[in-house]
């Protein structure tokens, strides 16, 4: 640990996953809350002195996207012998060619450093995810060369980075942000005078003020019908989540827009 004051002790595993069950909703919590069983491969960071380890997650979008996964790269907290999963933090392992582990290229985890780049990596299996009935923008974007080479089922990772530096990538940007890591430079203040305004109201005429309190008592009755057909039609085309620390929303996308199960990995 970086920042040795911060509560609870720092736990970065390799583990395969044993079981992923679901646990009682806490009171007042938008979080689904999991109980996660998981057999240890590698400790990368702390201590842990047995070969099977359970912890807690949560997850406002379901279950874990871990769980998706055989092997994953886990980011933990020990808080006083209960462990908790940093939420959304994990990497899916693979091993390589020369037996190391490595994770397949994820452009979220990169703008926040300049220091790791992705390298080519030569896997011992092929480590591919399904793109069949996915938008070919979200595609480009998700899967992009030459990080990947498509096909018109799947995406074939060839590019990544081993362990250490899929650590480095969380150490510069997420557990920074959280204060687990280094020093965040916080909110920076400067001085600035307001703008100059007229004071002056925008102008609604009378026909968009109908076709706005139309369009909002049509949103409202979707909503009280559940009718999701009509709300995705009134919908923008991708919202995404800013509040959770800019993860790729792949890690909770509901495949409802279309098809595309983002970084599920296709078995053979």
């Amino acid at each position: 640990m970086e920042n040795p004051n911060v509560e609870g002790k720092m736990l970065v595993i390799i583990g395969e996953k044993i079981s992923v069950k679901v646990l009682p909703q806490e009171g007042g919590s938008l979080d689904g809350k999991f109980l996660a069983t998981y057999k240890i491969e590698e400790i990368v960071c702390g201590k842990y002195d047995r070969d099977t380890i359970l912890f807690i997650a949560y997850d406002h979008y379901g279950y874990p996207g871990f769980s998706n996964y055989k092997n994953t790269m886990l980011f933990l907290s020990d808080n006083d012998s209960v462990i908790y999963h940093q939420k959304y933090q994990f990497f899916d392992v693979y091993k390589t060619k020369d037996g190391r582990w490595a994770s397949s290229y994820k452009s979220d985890d990169y703008w926040r450093t300049d220091s790791i780049k992705p390298v080519p990596i030569e896997f011992a299996e092929e480590v591919s995810y399904n793109i069949v009935g996915g938008k070919k923008k979200l595609i480009k974007e998700y899967y992009p060369e030459p990080y990947y080479r498509l096909t018109k089922e799947k995406a074939i990772a060839e590019w990544g980075n081993y362990v250490p530096e899929l650590f480095q990538l969380k150490k510069e940007g997420v557990l920074k942000a959280r204060g687990l890591f280094g020093t965040h430079s916080g909110l920076q203040f400067m001085e600035t005078e307001m703008a100059e305004f007229d004071n002056e109201f925008i102008s609604v005429s009378k026909k968009e003020r109908i076709q706005l309190t139309n369009a909002f008592t049509k949103l409202i009755l979707a909503i009280k019908t559940k009718n999701t057909e009509q709300i995705r039609e009134m919908s923008l085309d991708s919202i995404y989540c800013s509040i959770c620390e800019g993860i790729r929303d792949d890690y909770y996308y509901n495949e409802l827009d279309c098809k595309l199960p983002p970084f599920s990995t296709v078995q053979k």
